[in-house]
């Protein structure tokens, strides 16, 4: 059976024209009262504002409408930056701007900025126009090196031969952090409250790592990555990393003040779990980029890739850090 891909469709096939075109020189009053006299649907959610050409030059949301005096000018109560789609513009790139400006619905216009109807987010979220709902499922597992589309033939065997190529990447960033560890051992030693957080630290960098990998592997589905596009991804994963670690490391802090009397070992794990967190957002999202920029899957591979190689940075910073302060 042939499928669509919904995604490639342009927007034009989807947009909803039974809306009210507002003229930007008519007055509240006359607004409520074309409202009141309309057939419409009960979609409507903002109310759009032309010229005479009928170009677009606002928005009208309707708490504004609402709390406006009679006598306004729709010009004088409308939001003039509008937020548009071309209608030759794909649905990938509408839900794009959906996630991104968290709006119910978009003006859609042809090249000359003429209003030709209104693109709810209700195109994609219903079933037939699901761009991203059958990717759910495979998500979860492709990240972490399993495809779904073999599910079916999971025999002890077939599991086998697909699965355990998967856990290389994994094996290999072991026995490296093993490695690391090794160089360590005297540090270990003189201050054995490392090694009971050691686990923490692992655990904190690969969940940053595995959520910033998921956000940036559906963000691919739609979006394509350009070197601008990476710069803002990347300054906004790391300044939400240097928070999530700044709120962890003063807990760790204290507690481990607290528990061992040892304010440099705690300084120490403390400055070690932010450089982590910020290692494992930057591999998390630029492992996915730089695979899916040559060309290869970036659901299957980065996974593995992305957390073996925060495991590895995380001991690093970790156990370096360690033994300068300590």
């Amino acid at each position: 059976m042939k499928t669509t891909n919904h995604a490639l469709e342009s927007v034009g096939s989807y947009i909803r024209t039974n809306t009210i075109l507002l003229s930007e020189n008519m007055v509240v009053e006359n607004v409520i009262a074309l409202i009141r006299t309309s057939n419409i649907s009960d979609q409507i959610t903002y109310f759009y504002a032309a010229d005479e050409e009928k170009r677009l030059v606002g928005v009208l949301p309707l708490r504004r409408l609402i709390s406006a005096r009679p006598e306004q000018f729709v010009r004088e109560i409308m939001v003039p930056k509008v937020i548009t789609l071309s209608e030759n513009e794909s649905l990938a790139e509408a839900q794009r701007l959906f996630n991104k400006h968290k709006l119910l619905s978009f003006p859609v216009v042809d090249s000359a900025n003429k209003f030709l109807g209104v693109l709810d987010i209700t195109v994609v979220t219903q079933k037939n126009v699901n761009l991203t709902g059958n990717f759910r499922f495979d998500n979860i597992f492709e990240t972490i090196g399993i495809k779904t589309s073999i599910l079916e033939y999971l025999t002890p065997f077939t599991a086998f031969r697909h699965r355990f190529p998967w856990l290389i990447p994994t094996l290999v960033s072991g026995i490296a952090c093993a490695v690391l560890s090794s160089f360590f051992e005297q540090t270990i030693a003189d201050s054995i409250v490392l090694a009971f957080f050691l686990t923490l630290i692992l655990g904190m960098g690969e969940s940053v790592s595995i959520q910033t990998l998921s956000i940036t592997i559906r963000r691919l589905h739609v979006e394509e990555p350009t070197w601008k596009w990476y710069l803002e991804s990347i300054s906004r994963e790391l300044l939400t990393a240097i928070l999530l670690g700044s709120g962890v490391a003063l807990a760790l802090i204290a507690i481990v003040y607290l528990w061992k009397d040892s304010l440099i070992s705690g300084i120490a794990i403390g400055i070690s779990v932010i450089l982590s967190l910020c290692s494992a957002s930057f591999f998390g999202l630029s492992v996915p980029s730089l695979l899916h920029k040559i060309q290869l899957d970036p659901k299957i591979a980065a996974g593995p890739l992305a957390l073996g190689l925060s495991d590895i940075f995380t001991l690093l910073f970790y156990f370096s850090l360690a033994a300068a302060l300590l």
